[in-house]
């Protein structure tokens, strides 16, 4: 296992077991190459609960005794991961680039799961976890696949929550409200589809989608009424017109950073995460925004890119409304971090 100095610009990859976390670890694997970042592997270990310690008095085994076990089970975790993403870039690449590939490190830290994440995220390029294996369905609590929402809504960096292998399909479809948050959603989309130009020499597009709801006229009463409360046509055109010249004015600032094609969709409905999960169906990714730290999860990460992150099977960004791709500062290491 290879160290790497200083820690930044780093891609982390949460790794419990490698089998659940495979698509994350292929996926994060690529992105590192992508972005000329280094690799960090990180297994966490939370302290031995009180069971935990009754079970392994029984046995003569001391708390001591436990986490030491727990550590080299968390070892032996990072060694088969490194393996993984070892192999799969050989085997997407080539020969020609093989041993070629992102500098690797890894880590088994000690404490909440959540907690020594968002602070990794602190000074990586980007936080990468699995999921569950089907949208909605359960996993463990307090492990990096339970968290995959809480993390996309605190965490200082971008989230990428992966739960298939990467494919061959194109375009980064990112969905914006015209909030700071989706802005920043945006230069992502822009900055990830411009970097994949130029590493495959293909050209990928960004489809900016904007769905939007007109809103209700008239007392709430009456809004149950065949009709009533209904925007009047005239108004409802002038209202899409300027959010179509708003959402092809950030497109247009997007361009002059990313010499990207941006595809600009208006589209009115009531459920913009459905939405988004349609469109994206055949994309490579899907990019969306979180309003920042504290508060409510639905509050912080919005209740879009929260519906969007339980629903769909595709690769999820999420990208915190402060980023800047200047933000790639080193991240600490944190109480009981070891490195190979």
């Amino acid at each position: 296992m290879e160290p790497v100095g200083d820690g930044a610009r780093e891609v982390v990859v949460a790794v419990e077991h490698v089998r659940a976390c495979e698509a994350a670890l292929l996926w994060a694997a690529d992105e590192a190459v992508l972005r000329g970042a280094a690799l960090h592997l990180v297994h966490v270990v939370d302290e031995p609960a009180t069971a935990q310690d009754a079970l392994g008095a029984a046995f003569g085994w001391t708390s001591a005794d436990l986490l030491a076990a727990r550590d080299g089970a968390g070892w032996d975790v990072l060694r088969r991961a490194e393996d993984l993403v070892r192999a799969h870039l050989e085997r997407v690449r080539g020969s020609r680039t093989a041993g070629a590939g992102p500098q690797v490190r890894c880590s088994v830290l000690h404490g909440d799961v959540r907690r020594v994440l968002l602070r990794l995220a602190d000074g990586a390029a980007l936080l990468v976890t699995g999921g569950p294996e089907r949208p909605g369905a359960r996993a463990v609590a307090s492990r990096p696949g339970a968290t995959s929402v809480d993390l996309a809504g605190r965490a200082a960096c971008p989230v990428a929550v992966v739960r298939r292998p990467p494919s061959a399909a194109r375009g980064v479809v990112v969905g914006v409200d015209g909030s700071p948050a989706s802005v920043a959603a945006v230069r992502f989309a822009a900055a990830e589809a411009d970097l994949r130009a130029a590493a495959t020499g293909s050209a990928e597009a960004v489809h900016l989608l904007r769905v939007w709801q007109a809103p209700v006229e008239g007392p709430t009463a009456d809004r149950g009424r065949a009709g009533a409360g209904r925007l009047p046509q005239q108004a409802r055109a002038a209202q899409a017109a300027q959010l179509r010249a708003q959402a092809e004015a950030l497109a247009r600032d997007v361009q002059r950073e990313h010499p990207v094609g941006v595809e600009v969709r208006l589209v009115e409905d009531r459920f913009a995460s459905d939405v988004l999960a349609e469109a994206a169906a055949g994309a490579r990714l899907l990019v969306v925004g979180s309003r920042g730290r504290g508060g409510l999860l639905t509050a912080v990460l919005g209740s879009t890119s929260h519906a969007v992150l339980r629903r769909t099977e595709l690769p999820v960004v999420v990208v915190p409304r402060a980023w800047s791709p200047a933000l790639t500062g080193a991240a600490p290491a944190g109480g009981g971090a070891r490195t190979a």
